[in-house]
């Protein structure tokens, strides 16, 4: 009974070890997938963008059925107007994409605004995101569009922290998973060790 009972307990330590050692590889492989589907969601994205960027257009601006831009789970803002050729659900497709090609970068993020004839653009560190176009607004004005255009810049921002925060909680969640799996690996050795130690003593005892 008593050799069942060690080599049940053998086997438990040895799984938890193999636990402890595969969550931060695992934890690491999922974190590596993510990034990896981000860019290659952008990575499409952006070839509709370069498809429809060389198509004429006579650079009329038509409503369109509404579509938002999200980003972190949040509404940056909404579009209402098919610009170039572009309706506001291929333009929203366009800038999401945008969006998530910047958030993947490093470095700090800076966003500004500038004024343009047809509405408001959103820039990041001077990159263009995204624009309000006054036919995006219900007023159509360049009033309306000023206001929407700092509403989605506040968003965005928010934006842009939640996803720092999530990354950097990916990174600590990783490196806490190494810590424990070196921590448990220390421990077992140093069992390992005291162990040996025992049964050599009692070999030398029956030797004397």
């Amino acid at each position: 009974m008593s050799l069942k009972c060690k080599f049940g307990s053998r086997r438990v330590r040895a799984l938890g070890l193999a636990l402890c050692l595969t969550l931060p590889l695992s934890l690491l492989a999922a974190e590596q997938l993510s990034d990896a589907l981000i860019e290659q969601q952008a990575a499409q994205v952006v070839t509709a963008e370069q498809a429809a960027t060389m198509r004429i257009g006579d650079g009329s601006i038509l409503p369109s059925p509404p579509a938002t831009i999200r980003a972190m789970n949040r509404t940056v803002a909404t579009l209402r107007s098919t610009a170039q050729g572009w309706s506001a659900k291929t333009r929203a497709e366009v800038i999401e994409a945008r969006i998530g090609r910047m958030l993947a970068k490093e470095g700090e993020k800076s966003i500004s605004l500038l004024d343009r004839k047809d509405g408001i653009a959103v820039l990041v560190n001077d990159e263009l995101m995204f624009a309000i176009l006054l036919q995006d607004t219900v007023e159509g004005t360049a009033q309306a569009a000023r206001m929407e255009a700092e509403v989605a810049a506040t968003t965005l921002e928010l934006a842009i922290e939640e996803f720092r925060e999530s990354r950097n909680l990916r990174s600590m969640l990783t490196s806490g998973g190494i810590a424990l799996a070196a921590t448990l690996l220390l421990a077992v050795l140093v069992r390992l060790l005291y162990v040996g130690r025992r049964r050599v003593r009692r070999w030398l005892l029956r030797k004397t």
